[in-house]
């Protein structure tokens, strides 16, 4: 791949076959520019929004005359799926934003507290099986469409598994066939010390976590720690607590959407610390924990002070194999925490406002929760549908929206499609992109284990390879043209050859391998039974152009010249593909 930059309106005449860059630093300005091609294969316009925030309104990403190309239908477009979980992403933003904002001398009820002081030791959590104990959860809900509240209620638990690495507790309100009604089954009865994985379910969700716990660990990292800011956070239980209950309290029969499970960042910290830092208002009141009709309060933050994460009864009774795969994700989430925000913060002496800035973006940790299910896939025998690859039909069809935004809309065009789906699919495509072409698992572990978070981390990880976030983004949009017809030659191209593709099969398993990136051709994803190819877009189209995001437009065949017209700036760059 070859880049020219431009300082004219003028561009030079292409003399080789491949892909260049089109950059003008001016601020925005509506131009015309004469492209000149002299191709006698297909041409190709990719239009690229570097931005790390802004959108670019399709009316200044630039158009040529219209010419007929394919492009997808996404009128009217259904998606199964199961609902993600914003709720539990605004809880953990609002701590960080409640760091952010806190002034260190202005809590009452702490003013004499050491934020600073380290503790060290580990937590005397133990427990056996048959032991109680009591854990808050969201286990009521008020859902909408596009939004989620939770109602966090402290329910009564016991352990039904005890291993290496975790302890699985039940609630108790779920007891024998309680409720069985709704779905929910998990074999309580049989609960023995000598329960067999065919009569507790609880039983095989620990043995999952436990044989995947090492192997985990030893590609994103390890979360245990020793010393830690004790005023603040946690004593480190050496056993994770995995917690079964009703989330949301939406069970019924035949569910097929709601939350699998999540991690919520909170339960690292001190209630103490909480109380005094997070579950305070704007003018420093304490925020009620109940409100005035005895319900929980959704803005006060509980704790339960354990390293945890929670997973949906209902689901693991009828759907445990994507909980199983969501064992791996969620727990990717919580060392992330641990490695980037926890003891990061410890080892460097951050304030509160360094803790707060230094938490991974909801795109980063995202990309490598699912980067790292995507390696399990094989280990646990995951099933296409509850594979991470099963999201790659929406980037084909929503690639122009980028990674980078989180926030939550329908998407148009479609019947009521949750933007937040097309953020994983657009995230687990970059990190996929990336695992495949620049390191595999090594690039994985160095990314996830590394001092540096979000971009920063990414482009620290390439740069030991040789290469740099700005060129992987450059070459990203090659994936929706280069996996058109994948043969045996193509799969072998090293990447010196700059022929970049999605299906690169470099890290694929090898004899013994326990976890690997599989090939992926991009041209075969399926959405339901109907395959669904990278969506090429019309000379005459203009997608907004989300963060990160990108739009590819065939120009035509054997074309010699054609004119842009854009209002060109920093935040575009242009390419032009020939094949």
């Amino acid at each position: 791949m070859k880049k020219i930059f431009i300082a004219s309106l003028f561009l030079l005449p292409l003399v080789f076959t491949g892909c260049f860059l089109l950059t003008i630093g001016n601020p925005p300005k509506k131009t015309t520019v004469t492209v000149k091609t002299d191709s006698n294969g297909h041409v190709y316009l990719v239009k690229t929004n570097m931005s790390a925030s802004e959108t670019i309104s399709g009316i200044n990403t630039g158009s040529i005359e219209s010419v007929s190309s394919r492009s997808a239908q996404t009128d009217n477009l259904e998606l199964p799926g199961l609902y993600d979980d914003p709720f539990i992403r605004k809880q953990n933003q609002d701590i960080a934003r409640a760091l952010s904002q806190a002034g260190e001398a202005q809590r009452s009820a702490s003013g004499e507290v050491d934020l600073y002081h380290i503790g060290t030791g580990a937590s005397s959590i133990n427990y056996t099986k048959g032991d109680k104990a009591q854990f808050y959860s969201y286990s009521e809900s008020t859902q909408s469409d596009v939004s989620l509240e939770g109602y966090s209620y402290l329910l009564n638990a016991t352990c039904y598994y005890a291993g290496k690495h975790c302890y699985v507790f039940g609630d108790d309100s779920e007891l024998n066939g309680a409720k069985a009604s709704l779905g929910i089954n998990l074999n309580y009865a049989n609960y023995s010390a000598n329960a067999t994985e065919s009569e507790n379910s609880f039983f095989k969700l620990g043995k999952i976590f436990d044989s995947c716990y090492e192997l985990e660990t030893s590609v994103i990292g390890d979360p245990t720690y020793t010393s830690y800011r004790d005023n603040i956070f946690i004593p480190c239980n050496q056993k994770i607590i995995i917690f079964v209950s009703d989330l949301y309290g939406d069970a019924k029969q035949g569910q097929d959407s709601g939350v699998v499970g999540y991690f919520y960042n909170g339960d690292m910290y001190k209630k103490s610390f909480m109380d005094s830092y997070v579950n305070i208002d704007r003018n420093g009141n304490p925020i009620p924990e109940y409100n005035k009709n005895s319900k929980p309060n959704p803005n006060y933050k509980q704790t339960n002070e354990a390293a945890m994460f929670y997973v949906d009864s209902n689901f693991l009774t009828n759907n445990p194999e994507n909980v199983y795969t969501t064992l791996v994700h969620e727990f990717n989430h919580m060392i992330n925490f641990v490695i980037k925000t926890l003891k990061y913060s410890t080892d460097h002496n951050l304030s509160l406002q360094g803790i707060s800035s230094h938490q991974c973006d909801t795109w980063f940790t995202e990309m490598l929760a699912m980067v790292t299910e995507d390696m399990f896939c094989d280990y646990l025998g995951t099933s296409y549908e509850y594979s991470p690859m099963a999201r790659l039909p929406l980037f084909n069809l929503f690639y122009n929206y980028g990674f980078i935004n989180w926030n939550s809309y329908t998407v148009a065009g479609t019947n009521n499609l949750n933007s937040i789906y097309v953020s994983y699919a657009n995230t687990y495509a970059f990190g996929a992109f990336l695992a495949r072409n620049y390191g595999g698992i090594d690039l994985i572990h160095e990314i996830a284990n590394s001092d540096y978070i979000n971009k920063d981390a990414i482009e620290r990880a390439l740069k030991n390879r040789g290469y740099s976030y700005d060129e992987a983004m450059g070459k990203f949009h090659l994936v929706t043209i280069n996996t058109a017809k994948p043969n045996s030659s193509q799969l072998a191209q090293p990447l010196s050859s700059d022929k970049y593709y999605y299906s690169l099969n470099r890290n694929a398993k090898k004899s013994g391998e326990k976890l690997f990136f599989d090939a992926i051709d991009l041209g075969k994803v399926k959405l339901g039974n109907d395959p669904v190819a990278p969506r090429i877009f019309k000379k005459a189209e203009s997608p907004d152009l989300g963060p990160q995001g990108f739009s590819v437009h065939y120009v035509g065949y054997n074309i010699k010249s054609f004119e842009l017209t854009a209002n060109i700036s920093d935040l575009m760059d242009y390419y032009i593909i020939e094949k």
